[in-house]
């Protein structure tokens, strides 16, 4: 900071291209800045809400002027008043009322800075090695029923009268125990029914091994090795752990200015490879948990899969490379394949139908609709996408900070490009992320714009319910969605 008495503060989080945009026009004016990282500083975060009452990232400060978000920051550039703003405070020593940095700024939360997995070697997967393997293993091959071929699968009668044949791995010798221990490796990913009808039952019906899974051919997760050899993670400590990761390789690739992401360089570093390692474990991870800790879990886990399908697939173009990208399987998770779609449409939205469709996700049937959340949350959209101006400060979910996490979301979206107001016209244009999930957010337009407004701020707030209140003559129209990648070009 020599030469400067004054400080410029930008409070900013991991993976924001408008925090780096920000960042980027500072250093071009040859502004040194303090950085905070309000990732895992629950106070500090408070602390800015209080002072600012924004609840999103970036937030600048030149001494005790609070300039804004990245938005702020280039339109005083444009307008030629940044200049000037950065020689007083080049010139200005520091004052009582900015922010004491040193004094002001919580701890480091150690729950979201820690995250060391240690292989606790798992007693299930050495039996399916042992059941696999080709000498005294189980009877597995292709067979038929009805003229349908299911490949390399075993029989539910011969894998009760395995284990309890092999008493001294399995501790099993009764029928009831192998069968408690069977289902037990079931509902924990490692085996399944054929087509996910039954638990394991002592009879002639088909099951197959999870490595032998022609549904997971495609999956991103599944490793050459085969069954993942640890014992599995809780969903919430494993869900973080996957956000956490890709957010720190998201921000190493993303452009200086925040506009384009080099996802050929993710998929070609050391990070990505462990963090491949790491979705690994989502074969087996237990999803029997508390409704906000499910939640939490696939808010992270799509949010990481959209990063790991862009750079091992690359950005979709066309509209039917946007389908495959969000129809097909890109994770299985505890044993079952998820699609983007699967885990929106099919869990985070309660197993709803998708957009222009009347059949819910998942059919009554399908084992996956077990973990559905119960009711839609609409903020959950908020949280699958980035604000038009800035990011929330909260990117990776717990089940604690779950509601201000998807508070924080929505006003980061709607604190942008969102919803636009046209007063004099009584025009009000809207996301159409609301038009395709109609049914999420109310009946009709006035409803839409109604559970908007909650999420406004000042003045953008007090024009929208002016606009509410004149409700026989307001407008809404829906913007078009843009599809372009942020994809850097090659």
């Amino acid at each position: 900071m020599e030469g400067f008495k004054g400080q410029v503060a930008v409070f900013s989080i991991t993976g924001c291209p408008h925090c780096k945009a920000a960042k980027a026009l500072l250093k071009e004016l040859g502004a040194p800045y303090v950085e905070v990282d309000l990732s895992g500083r629950k106070d500090f975060r408070l602390w800015l809400v209080n002072k600012t009452g924004k609840r999103t990232a970036p937030q600048i400060f030149f001494n005790d002027l609070h300039v804004g978000g990245s938005t702020e920051l280039l339109d005083l550039h444009k307008e030629g008043k940044l200049a000037g703003m950065l020689e007083e405070v080049k010139s200005t020593p520091i004052p009582e009322g900015a922010p004491q940095l040193s004094s002001e700024m919580g701890e480091v939360d150690e729950e979201e800075e820690d995250f060391s997995f240690k292989c606790e070697p798992d007693v299930q997967a050495r039996i399916v090695a042992a059941m696999r393997a080709e000498h005294g293993g189980l009877d597995i091959r292709d067979r038929r029923l009805r003229l349908v071929l299911y490949t390399r699968c075993f029989l539910g009668s011969d894998f009760v009268a395995w284990i309890r044949a092999h008493s001294e791995l399995t501790s099993c010798s009764s029928k009831e125990d192998a069968l408690d221990l069977g289902n037990e490796m079931l509902r924990g990913g490692l085996f399944d029914h054929v087509k996910s009808q039954y638990d394991l039952e002592d009879r002639d019906l088909f099951y197959r091994f999870a490595d032998d899974d022609p549904r997971g051919a495609r999956a991103l997760n599944v490793m050459e090795e085969g069954t993942v050899a640890c014992q599995p993670q809780s969903a919430g400590e494993l869900g973080k752990h996957l956000r956490t990761t890709i957010l720190r390789l998201y921000d190493e690739f993303l452009s200086e200015d925040g506009t384009q992401v080099d996802y050929e360089g993710i998929a070609g570093s050391v990070l990505f490879t462990e963090y491949r390692e790491t979705a690994a474990r989502l074969t087996r991870v237990n999803l029997n948990v508390p409704h906000e800790e499910r939640a939490a879990f696939f808010i992270n886990v799509y949010n990481a899969l959209v990063i790991h399908k862009m750079a091992v697939e690359g950005r979709p173009v066309s509209l039917w490379q946007r389908y495959k990208f969000f129809t097909r399987p890109g994770y299985i998770i505890s044993g079952q394949p998820y699609s983007l779609n699967d885990i929106e449409n099919g869990i985070l939205r309660a197993n709803k139908p998708p957009p222009m469709s009347s059949t819910r996700q998942f059919s009554r049937i399908d084992p996956r609709s077990r973990f559905a959340l119960r009711k839609v949350d609409p903020r959950v959209h908020f949280a699958l996408v980035c604000g038009a101006r800035s990011c929330p400060p909260i990117q990776t979910y717990d089940s604690e900070n779950l509601d201000e996490a998807l508070t924080c979301a929505a006003q980061a979206f709607f604190e942008g490009d969102g919803i636009l107001l046209d007063e004099a016209r009584g025009e009000v244009s809207v996301t159409r992320i609301c038009k395709w999930y109609r049914s999420d957010f109310g009946e009709d337009d006035l409803d839409v714009v109604g559970w908007i407004v909650s999420f406004l701020e000042g003045e953008k707030r007090a024009a929208c319910i002016r606009m509410l209140v004149k409700n026989a003559s307001l407008k809404v129209k829906y913007q078009e969605y843009l599809w372009e990648s942020n994809s850097k070009r090659r």
